[in-house]
């Protein structure tokens, strides 16, 4: 279920930039449209979307509805975002926490939006220019060269919106980015060690500079625990917390966990496979003392934080929220324009291949998600510009497809290691009376039963 909610808004994001990819390319060409694509657009949550599905042109008067639809789509994500800082003043984190909620839904429609509101259309179906006739895309009732009454609101709204989703929120995304980068520099300063073999191993704690201090030791202790559990010791462990070190113990009933083919046991030797566990577990340690600090934490800007990143292995990699709404301006810009449209195949492949490589995402099922969409955007791209209808829908199937698939496979390390913790931090009183317990370290799976 977890997984699912991470999952959800790279869906979203995929339909929404589809949509977007629909017009590449295609600036005063008659072609025709996609009978799904009305029902699509409604996915990007726009004032003018909602108003196209409730025929409000038909009930009212129609340029006045079209004038206030066109200017309301992208200014009402950015007015709804002024509104973020009351919340942040009625509970800590709350407006950070709405106002990326807002980004994530609503970024990819208010942004389409305000560049169709400056967008014109220089030419009729047949290619002929039309000269001083040229008129705005989403107000055909105003001409391009007109800079005066109604249509200079257009442009200072058009203009405006474009600086807040191309400039401001940018900065935004990039401030917070910083902000927790130095907050949780902490969770970077100290590693785990092991001792011992894996059926009876010991870990401690080493910092890169000064001591921890003592009461912040024993959930290090656990989260280091966890992560080398879920990393290299299937079955039942018995855990015991000391003075410094914790320990994990077999019970004799150890289970190896049945491992599918990866390219690592192909091409590496046992070696380098112990080498990336290793990583592996360090990787994990870090991400679970990041939870740590962040259920800790009493900065506001770091609890708005919290949701979003408790999605990435660490929160460094919240980069990739950044690198997400920066693609999509990528892409905006790239389908208004007539003789660029290889930019949006090679935004999308590079963005494929930097989450495939980088794997920012917990879940790893996440990342060949995302990695994968971001190639089927690129297909959208080819499939709307040489009119190929068939492969637009293949593409816009196909991670959905692949969602199901990835069904069979419900659980991850990262996600056991977590697990892991959470049930030795609320047994935390009982070990550090010097108790043991015990744990089941195992991957979730559908039985067949």
């Amino acid at each position: 279920q977890k997984r699912m909610v991470i999952q959800a808004p790279v869906l979203l994001q995929m339909v929404q930039l589809w949509v977007v990819l629909s017009s590449v390319g295609q600036r005063g060409q008659a072609r025709e449209r996609l009978p799904e694509l009305s029902y699509l657009e409604a996915l990007q949550l726009t004032i003018d979307d909602v108003q196209i599905s409730l025929n409000v042109q038909c009930k009212s008067d129609g340029e006045t509805v079209r004038m206030l639809a066109a200017l309301g789509s992208p200014l009402m994500p950015l007015i709804l975002l002024c509104c973020c800082p009351v919340l942040e003043l009625c509970r800590p984190g709350l407006g950070v926490s709405i106002a990326l909620k807002i980004l994530t839904v609503l970024f990819i429609g208010g942004a389409f939006s305000a560049a169709e509101l400056l967008s014109c259309q220089f030419e009729d179906g047949d290619g002929e220019n039309l000269g001083d006739s040229a008129f705005r895309t989403s107000l055909p009732h105003l001409r391009c060269y007109d800079g005066t009454g109604s249509a200079f609101w257009v442009d200072v709204a058009g203009y405006g919106s474009a600086f807040a989703y191309g400039v401001l929120i940018p900065l935004f995304l990039a401030a917070l980015m910083v902000r927790q980068y130095v907050a949780l520099q902490e969770a970077r300063l100290f590693c785990a060690y092991a001792e011992g073999e894996p059926e009876d191993i010991t870990l401690r704690l080493q910092t890169l500079r000064g001591q921890l201090p003592k009461e912040s030791t024993p959930k290090r202790l656990l989260a280091a625990v966890a992560a080398y559990m879920a990393v290299h010791c299937p079955g039942k462990r018995m855990v015991r917390l000391h003075d410094g070190s914790i320990t994990a113990t077999s019970t004799g009933n150890d289970r190896e966990e049945v491992r599918g083919l990866s390219v690592l046991k192909v091409v590496a030797n046992a070696e380098a496979q112990k080498n990336v566990e290793a990583l592996r577990t360090r990787r994990l340690t870090e991400m679970l003392t990041e939870r740590i600090m962040l259920d800790e934490s009493e900065d506001r800007f770091l609890i708005g934080l919290r949701s979003l990143l408790s999605k990435f292995t660490l929160c460094q990699d919240v980069w990739m929220f950044v690198a997400t709404k920066l693609l999509a301006l990528a892409l905006i810009s790239s389908v208004s324009m007539t003789n660029v449209w290889k930019w949006p195949v090679a935004f999308s492949v590079g963005m494929a291949v930097l989450v495939g490589v980088c794997q920012p995402y917990m879940w790893p099922q996440v990342n060949q998600l995302q990695a994968f969409s971001y190639l089927c955007l690129a297909l959208t791209s080819v499939a709307f510009i040489y009119d190929w209808p068939w492969l637009a829908r293949v593409a816009l199937m196909a991670p959905v497809i692949m969602l199901f698939w990835q069904v069979r496979e419900p659980d991850c390390t990262a996600a056991l290691a977590e697990r892991l913790y959470q049930e030795l931090e609320s047994e935390l009183p009982k070990l550090q009376r010097g108790e043991s317990h015990e744990v089941m370290v195992q991957k979730l799976r559908f039985s067949a039963q």
